[in-house]
């Protein structure tokens, strides 16, 4: 497939994604399935370029997604009610549905609606509402609408990979055992509580034990993304779950890792400082350097009106990746978000000293 071409990619049912270029107007099609890096590395490939997201959130905790995902600039369309007025000699006042297309301006959410509000000036004329009059467009729980975008960079696409990702809302792990070798290993999230394995084995010895504690563990790991769980739960009858002898190697991985890094980062400021680098114009020049081991950046950078500024931090974040380091987004919603926006938004632990840099 080439560059210029057209892709429909389907991820869900509530969920289809075509990338639209101008150039060449044919168009294929094809079935991604979540998890194949293929189809995840197609649409890498085909990045950079204009496209057309249509989306439907099925659950409340979905409008995370077109919250991250819609920025200034770009488009969006979907059905809203106007009020309009009619004077035939007695004035009477109506609601009409109508499909609107606006370009972003502002994106707000609303906790107390848990709806997200876009606002922005009309570009499809009709006979309602006039062309660059502004309107208010709400996205919300089972409400389709569409969003395009001039440029859909690599932040974007991992966001849109995110949001299709059936364990991604999932933030606790559960495993529950029985004394006779049988247990569950479930991923709890808000919009569904999925059944991820279970495990048969027996605990007739001592051995056996440790075969099923050894499984147990094995499809924990393989189910349980530390990047969303913020908590583990094992539970079982009896004392089985105090004989479960990973359960030190999980107490030290159920941390988010983010949360992690970023304690990481503070015991460096005040133990080591120079290893430990904030603000834009310090990270920049220590990356010039390649001296970057990991990158701690809010997400409120991809979020800019200016659209050179995210393309800035767009590439920064691809440079370090390719120089070999870490990158680690912050969600600014998120306690650890807010901590990281105190000291700018953006720091970096580095992979050798510079006492200088700042002289």
């Amino acid at each position: 497939m080439q560059r210029n071409e057209i892709a429909l990619l389907s991820f869900l049912p509530n969920m289809h994604i075509k990338l639209t270029n101008p150039i060449n107007k044919n168009l294929f099609s094809f079935p991604l399935h979540i998890g194949e890096s293929d189809s995840w590395s197609l649409l890498h490939t085909l990045n950079s370029i204009p496209g057309t997201v249509k989306i439907i959130t099925e659950e409340l905790d979905d409008l995370w997604l077109p919250y991250n995902l819609v920025l200034h600039g770009d488009s969006v369309t979907t059905t809203s009610s106007c009020k309009i007025h009619h004077d035939s000699g007695k004035i009477t006042t109506a609601h009409v549905k109508l499909s609107l297309e606006i370009t972003i301006i502002a994106v707000n959410y609303d906790k107390v609606s848990c709806t997200v509000r876009v606002q922005g000036k009309n570009i499809t004329a009709n006979e309602h509402v006039p062309t660059r009059s502004f309107h208010t467009l709400t996205l919300e729980k089972n409400k389709e609408f569409v969003l395009t975008k001039k440029v859909w960079d690599s932040v974007a696409v991992d966001t849109l990979r995110e949001g299709c990702s059936m364990a991604s809302s999932a933030d606790l792990a559960v495993v529950l055992m029985q004394q006779q070798g049988l247990a569950h290993v479930f991923l709890v999230g808000k919009r569904v509580t999925m059944l991820c394995a279970k495990i048969n084995g027996s605990t007739s010895s001592s051995s056996n034990f440790d075969k099923f504690f050894e499984n147990v563990f094995r499809a924990f790991m393989k189910h349980v993304d530390f990047s969303t769980i913020r908590c583990v739960v094992i539970g079982s009858p009896g004392c089985v779950k105090d004989e479960f002898r990973v359960i030190n190697l999980i107490r030290e991985t159920n941390v988010v890792p983010e949360i992690r890094v970023f304690r990481e980062f503070l015991d460096m400021v005040t133990s080591n400082s120079d290893h430990a680098r904030y603000g834009p114009k310090s990270v920049e020049t220590t990356h010039e350097m390649l001296a970057i081991e990991t990158l701690l950046i809010t997400d409120d950078h991809f979020r800019s009106a200016e659209i050179e500024t995210r393309h800035e931090y767009v590439g920064l974040v691809k440079s370090v990746k390719k120089a070999g380091g870490k990158v680690f987004v912050f969600l600014s919603m998120h306690v650890s978000g807010e901590e990281l926006a105190k000291l700018t938004g953006i720091a970096a632990m580095l992979r050798f000293p510079l006492p200088d840099l700042d002289r």
